[in-house]
């Protein structure tokens, strides 16, 4: 009897060891775009979600509701349901679990076609502004690295396209790729220097390239032609850090004038420079 259980729990390891080597859940959605994807089970269950992960370039990264499938001891895949008529979608955020790209061999076993033809409608040609849209919803989703590639085969095509040297820049600032940042910004700012948003994300480089006084100069440019408070608030606040950060009282002084004068005392800008103030005291 030992030796039958013995044998039993062997191959039940090993039938779990099969199902985790067919499904490596390693990869995050938008390294899995065009693909069936399969969500890790709850613990104990042998239930598997699918969908298929595509980008709607109005919307974002979205995943669309296949149904549910379980792995049998040899590793075959049986769906357990089918979704047909109602097409149940979620659009994806950065905390989405990672997921699992189902082999094509696994396809064939859920009925699934590789590519389903509904995609066909979300489906454009590849241009500089189509380009601009997925590296902009990378960026949204905090996948900067992801996004420079894609803007860098835009900015090839058309690099005055509209938000790409935008997008291009801020993604190289979140990847602390800071110098070609500068790069892009100071020919965005020749073709067009009447966009604010330019000179934040430059005030930015050169902040973190240590270059204040390029930044300084920089962000009262910004200040003086933004409309929205809010940004000028953040562009002051960004250089009362500095400041704060290297003691110079003085010169943390001015902006943090700069930031009260923009933001509402109950913001979290506001709460902050008081605090600082009070630390520098």
């Amino acid at each position: 009897m030992k030796t039958i259980l013995t044998s039993f729990f062997c191959f039940l390891n090993f039938a779990i060891y099969s199902q985790e080597n067919i499904l490596e859940f390693d990869k995050m959605f938008y390294e899995s775009e065009d693909h069936w994807v399969a969500f890790p089970p709850k613990e104990g269950e042998n239930k598997y979600m699918y969908g298929f992960i595509y980008l709607d370039n109005t919307a974002g990264y979205t995943f669309h509701f296949g149904g549910n499938f379980s792995v049998d001891a040899k590793g075959k895949f049986t769906s357990d349901e089918k979704i047909a008529a109602t097409r149940m979608i979620r659009r994806l955020e950065p905390n989405t679990m990672k997921m699992a790209i189902i082999p094509d061999a696994k396809l064939k076993e859920l009925e699934l076609p590789k590519i389903p033809d509904w995609l066909e409608i979300y489906k454009s040609d590849e241009t500089a502004e189509t380009l601009t849209r997925k590296g902009y919803h990378l960026n949204h989703i905090g996948a900067s690295k992801s996004a420079i590639p894609v803007l860098l085969k835009a900015y090839k095509m058309s690099p005055h396209e509209k938000g790409l040297e935008f997008e291009l820049s801020y993604a190289y600032n979140a990847t602390g790729e800071f110098q070609k940042a500068v790069e892009v910004l100071e020919k965005a700012l020749k073709n067009n220097a009447n966009d604010p948003m330019f000179y934040r994300e430059l005030g930015y480089s050169f902040i973190n390239l240590e270059k204040l006084v390029e930044a300084e100069k920089i962000y009262k440019i910004g200040i003086s032609i933004l409309k929205d408070d809010s940004q000028k608030a953040e562009m002051a606040y960004n250089m009362a850090v500095v400041y704060y950060q290297s003691k110079e009282k003085s010169k943390f002084e001015v902006w943090a004038k700069q930031v009260k004068k923009f933001t509402k005392l109950e913001s979290q800008y506001a709460k902050n420079i008081i605090l600082m103030e009070n630390e520098l005291k």
